[in-house]
């Protein structure tokens, strides 16, 4: 023990873990807590001077209480001396050495059963199942061989090798990895708009446990002991946690070993991806705002009847901005479809980073039919700076998709409750006299629009000019972002086709930090006391 590092260690296992137990022991020996306090602190002092010289020591425990041992003896021994010199010394006034070794057997009894409980805890099922029921149950070899469908030669031989296992491990200064005591951290996202394959409740993988699982096993693989003992949590709870997560597909099990099932992108991968994103992302801001109100002024000049006027301007500049976003990754090769069907939960992962900061994303919900009007769409952008009090649909059932477009053309629902649905997602109010639709409703005869009318031509070819301009520059940070990805996820993410995650939300990444700074420019303004469901609501029909 002549590193300094490894010395200062073990000090602090000493203090950590026998100080207590030898004041505790000094006490007893002395019966005052003045005279046990100096000669712990005697112990110590001695203990720290030993510990240059303590190389080749095979038990520390034995060690230190070797140590506490002699040290009370010289303490009796000086005692002793001293009230002989006095009249009314009385022999029996200090305790016997028997005595003090019957206090120290009995703390090095604890501090070994301890160690056998903590020992048990880290050892495998099979084995740590034999040894309980064997040594703690009193179970003959013949009955577990019996209950467990084994031959007696092989419980003999586990047990053997348990007993080996418990040993060896009780003469070892075991230590917890960090994560047992600095957990870490990382922001989980979900790739798609479900959770799991059975609609289980995302908090069910989101917990800080599963969390440092995954980032323990994430760049190879490790066994349930390894995690156990990196995260600080007993085998048998382990071993349940790590069943649970293979069962929904987050984790890998080949031979005993677990390896993350999804890709979890690295501080530095998002940092790198983020400085990409800064330098344009005010470029594309303006591009896009630019777009929508050229937008305006030619569709109100060749369309009039473009939009149905159930929004504001303002409003509508909510789906506007999230319908150019998205629809510049649309067909993206490789990002929707390529993802394995036994993959339950489509979710990736990123380290946590300032450079990233609070976001507020943008996403889609939607894919509403109609019966009577097929060719109807409705889509719902869902923003996650509005806060909302009540609740709205992820979509639309068919009934209530014909009563809003019935009420949009200004026919009469034939279904009332599905109108009244409507109004409890704020997407219509009454006014008193009618229903009024309070989403945003285009036409989409304006797709049939003729560019090349010379009336139309000179501002849709400024329109598309800066429509591609912004794509341009979203595609150039999406490529770039891809190959810091690509280099950065281990191999067996990569061979299973799970990167496919890891680029889906990465456009989601991307349009949330353009969205963001979309709305730190002001050009998106919300009440945030109103009721504010119906922004990013949007009916397509001709």
């Amino acid at each position: 023990m002549n590193d300094n590092d490894n010395i200062y260690r073990v000090w602090l296992v000493f203090c950590n873990e026998y100080l207590e137990k030898v004041f505790y022991y000094c006490l007893k020996r002395t019966g005052s807590p003045d005279e046990a306090e100096e000669l712990t602190q005697d112990i110590a002092i001695n203990v720290m001077s030993s510990l240059q010289s303590a190389s080749g020591v095979n038990s520390f425990s034995a060690w230190v209480w070797k140590i506490a041992s002699n040290r009370y003896s010289a303490w009796a021994k000086q005692k002793k001396l001293k009230r002989d010199k006095e009249e009314n010394w009385d022999y029996e006034d200090t305790p016997l050495m028997q005595e003090s070794e019957d206090v120290l057997q009995e703390l090095q009894y604890e501090e070994q059963l301890a160690l056998m409980r903590r020992e048990l805890a880290f050892i495998r099922g099979d084995y740590r199942k034999i040894i309980v029921e064997h040594y703690i149950n009193g179970i003959t070899v013949s009955q577990i061989s019996e209950n467990l469908s084994q031959p007696i030669g092989t419980v003999k031989a586990k047990l053997h090798r348990a007993r080996k296992m418990i040993k060896e491990g009780m003469d070892m200064t075991r230590e917890f990895g960090k994560r047992s005591y600095d957990p870490g951290d990382i922001i989980l996202v979900n790739a798609r708009p479900f959770y799991g394959n059975e609609g289980e409740r995302w908090e069910i993988i989101n917990r800080l446990l599963y969390k440092n699982i995954y980032l323990h096993a994430y760049d190879a693989p490790c066994t349930a002991q390894d995690l156990a003992i990196e995260l600080g949590v007993a085998l048998p709870y382990m071993e349940e946690e790590l069943a649970f997560l293979v069962k929904e597909g987050l984790l890998a099990e080949k031979g005993g070993e677990y390896v993350t099932n999804f890709a979890i992108l690295t501080a530095d991968t998002v940092a790198s991806i983020v400085d990409k994103v800064d330098n344009v992302k005010g470029h594309i801001v303006e591009k896009l705002d630019k777009t929508i109100e050229l937008f305006y002024e030619l569709m109100d000049e060749v369309m009039p009847d473009w939009d149905y006027g159930f929004q504001t301007r303002e409003e509508l500049k909510w789906a506007m901005f999230a319908e150019l976003l998205f629809s510049f990754s649309a067909g993206e090769d490789g990002v929707v479809d390529n993802v394995p069907n036994k993959v339950k939960w489509h979710i990736v992962g990123y380290e946590k980073t300032e450079s990233v900061g609070a976001l507020h994303g943008v996403g889609l919900n939607g894919g509403s039919k109609s019966k009577i009007f097929p060719k109807a769409r409705f889509l719902q952008y869902v923003f996650s700076n509005i806060k909302l009090d009540k609740y709205r649909p992820g979509y639309l059932s068919t009934d209530e998709m014909d009563a809003l477009v019935l009420l949009v053309k200004g026919g009469a629902p034939m279904d009332e409750s599905a109108v009244h649905r409507l109004v409890e997602y704020g997407y219509v109010n009454w006014d008193g006299e009618k229903y009024v639709p309070r989403v945003a409703v285009l036409n989409t005869a304006i797709q049939d629009i003729d560019v090349d009318d010379k009336n139309v031509s000179t501002k849709a070819m400024e329109l598309n000019a800066e429509i591609n301009g912004a794509k341009a520059l979203y595609r150039e940070v999406l490529d770039y972002a891809k190959k810091q990805i690509e280099g950065s996820i281990p191999d067996h993410i990569v061979q299973n086709g799970l990167q496919s995650n890891s680029l889906e939300r990465l456009i989601g990444l991307l349009s949330d930090m353009i969205f963001t700074e979309v709305e730190q420019k002001g050009i998106l303004v919300h009440n945030p006391t109103a009721d504010n469901r119906h922004l990013g609501a949007m009916l397509d029909i001709q």
